[in-house]
């Protein structure tokens, strides 16, 4: 992509750099909301797995007074696997959503880039019509 010296070359290389600015700041967003997706159901396991090992600790009663207490901590031990795979499916799910807009939002500013371009292009073509006519002979002796 050769841009010109001109109000359409100047024009395109500053949009061009907001482009890359914004999917910049768009794409950093987007890694935070995939690392929560990757790792909220692990934490969630590590929680349950804690929890089952401190269901076991003090077991030195009778046999089901024991049994009684740790299937209860058992029971509550599961809540934070709960948690964490509810978490990582919404964050998943968000990081899909914004993944798209992002994409839906590049392409919507490469357009605009592409449109007004082109209308500027128009513009100082009418306001320069010699230029136009010395680039057209030009352009069909070579």
């Amino acid at each position: 992509m050769e841009l010109e010296d001109t109000a359409a070359g100047f024009a395109e290389r500053a949009m061009v750099r907001a482009e890359g600015e914004a999917q910049a700041e768009l794409n950093g967003g987007l890694t935070s909301v995939a690392t929560i997706a990757a790792t909220a159901g692990w934490v969630g396991m590590i929680g349950t797995v804690v929890g089952i090992e401190n269901a076991f600790i003090g077991c030195g009663s009778e046999r089901s007074a024991c049994m009684a207490a740790v299937v209860e901590r058992i029971s509550h031990a599961i809540v934070p696997a709960a948690f964490g795979l509810l978490t990582a499916i919404v964050a998943s799910w968000f990081h899909g959503l914004l993944r798209a807009e992002a994409a839906e939002l590049g392409g919507e500013m490469a357009r605009a880039r592409a449109g007004l371009v082109n209308e500027l292009g128009r513009w100082g073509a009418r306001a320069n019509p010699l230029a136009t006519a010395r680039g057209s002979s030009i352009r069909g002796r070579s």
